[in-house]
């Protein structure tokens, strides 16, 4: 620790305090080369560093406190991060050799290739049908797991997905242990190529979501939350439909997975440089949702295509146990998602304690980078602004691999480049705005934030500095 704390400098002072915010301070004095920078739901964050020898992991608290350090000598990109757990204290490896190592106190050895146990997503179905099951993995601060089918359990007839028996695979990560448990499934939520998706999990449950129907204007998901051997815990069934009958779903690219490129053969070979000309829409370019951890509760949201006017933005709020909430439809003035593909239109939706947001920006056509703020408790529209003057950045290369996106041009805001929660945070308290327009007189930053209870944590860093600023900031 001796040797920690000569090469970091670290000040935990109060930085500001506007109004209704606090804003504690770390600045981090960066010594290698900066790989990447992740923050986490709890506060916590961790900072991997490539050193002349091997890899830096530091690991900091939700007080902005250095909890621990771990050098390594091998060299990892941050691609070699196989999984990280929800709160960052561990992550598993992937070697050039495919072997999978565990990193938290120390580096150790945790399997071969063979992760999943006999846990696998492919089979062959009468020795020359190709059968594709979604595959789900994911790490906790006590598990691997891996669910999908078990090997020699195809149980497969004639393309009935129900059939194939599911299985969740549990690797202790102190003792090694590795156990199977039948995973129990809802009716209509059978794994198939696509689904479930995983939508949330911590260290005592995960949520699986389906979709049990869906059309151009109504979609019906199947939210379930398991324990750890398999046991459904809760599952309900959530709607969202549009409110005006000749209204229909808008495709829009919501997230990874929502486009996906032609096959070669099928349409003629696609090659890299032209393969955005044959994108085609998945069943994820027309809604999806997201879980809140703060209050548990669901937002199903899905652009809206009307038959005249502006394009909208439906949402829908369900609790815990099912009940709807709230709905409530946001017309987007001067946005134009009628278009049927729309795979450089592309929407962000993220959850705080205290509100939601959600971006709509294109990537190639008419520029527009639209930004909303909804109160989480009644579904009212509290602010918004269009952006028409951007830039969507491609690395945080010059930022110590800080990386946000979006470069916006709008006076008191040119010079830094941030991340969706942040503008939505900034819209919602006036104070953010004037914490960002004081950073944005200190020149070119880059600025990722990470929401937490009550507050938000954030990485910034100046183009070519030596410096990490983590901060904390409170409403």
């Amino acid at each position: 620790m001796k040797n920690y704390l000569q090469s970091v400098i670290l000040f935990l002072i109060p930085f500001a305090a506007i109004a209704q915010i606090t804003v504690d301070q770390n600045v981090y004095e960066v010594t290698s080369k900066v790989e990447n920078v992740l923050s986490f739901i709890d506060g916590n964050f961790l900072v991997q560093e490539k050193t002349r020898n091997g890899n830096k992991f530091t690991w900091f608290n939700e007080n902005l406190e250095p909890d621990q350090q771990l050098e390594i000598s091998e060299k990892l990109d941050y691609e070699d991060l196989y999984f990280l757990s929800h709160t960052g204290k561990n992550i598993i490896e992937k070697t050039r050799k495919k072997d999978h190592y565990l990193i938290n106190k120390e580096r150790s050895f945790l399997s071969d290739e063979n992760l999943n146990g006999e846990i696998s997503d492919l089979f062959y179905y009468r020795s020359d049908v190709l059968v594709d099951v979604v595959l789900r993995e994911f790490l906790t601060d006590q598990y691997f797991i891996s669910i999908s089918r078990k090997e020699g359990k195809e149980n497969f007839e004639d393309g009935d997905y129900s059939k194939i028996k599911i299985f969740l695979f549990r690797k202790n990560l102190k003792t090694e242990e590795s156990e199977y448990f039948p995973l129990e499934i809802p009716e209509n939520a059978n794994f198939n190529s696509r689904w479930p998706k995983l939508l949330y999990h911590t260290n005592s449950y995960f949520i699986l979501t389906a979709i049990e129907s869906t059309g151009d204007s109504e979609r019906t998901y199947i939210n379930t939350k398991y324990d750890y051997s398999g046991k459904i815990l809760s599952t309900h069934k959530n709607k969202i439909e549009v409110l005006e009958p000749d209204d229909e779903f808008a495709i829009v690219n919501y997230s990874a997975g929502a486009f996906m490129s032609t096959p070669s053969g099928k349409y003629g070979s696609v090659t890299q440089k032209n393969i955005v000309n044959y994108q085609f829409a998945t069943s994820l370019a027309k809604g999806y949702l997201e879980y809140d951890p703060f209050d548990n509760s669901y937002y199903l949201f899905a652009a809206v295509k009307p038959k005249k006017g502006d394009s909208g933005m439906l949402v829908y709020k369900y609790d815990d146990s099912g009940n709807l909430k709230w709905k409530q439809y946001y017309t987007l003035p001067n946005t134009n998602l009628k278009y049927l593909n729309s795979y450089n239109r592309h929407i962000t939706f993220d959850v705080s304690d205290d509100f939601i947001g959600f971006n709509i920006y294109s990537t190639k056509g008419t520029n527009y980078c639209d930004f909303y703020a909804v109160d989480k408790v009644t579904g009212a529209l509290k602010n918004s602004h269009q952006f028409r003057k951007y830039d969507i950045e491609k690395n945080g290369k010059r930022y110590n691999n800080i990386y946000s996106p979006y470069n916006l041009k709008d006076k008191g805001l040119q010079n830094l480049i941030l991340d969706s929660k942040m503008v939505y945070a900034a819209l919602y308290y006036p104070e953010i705005m004037n914490y960002l327009k004081e950073i944005n007189s200190e020149g070119k930053t880059a600025i990722k934030s990470s929401y937490i209870k009550d507050g938000i944590i954030v990485s910034r860093s100046q183009k070519n500095d030596d410096t990490i600023v983590f901060e904390r900031i409170l409403f």
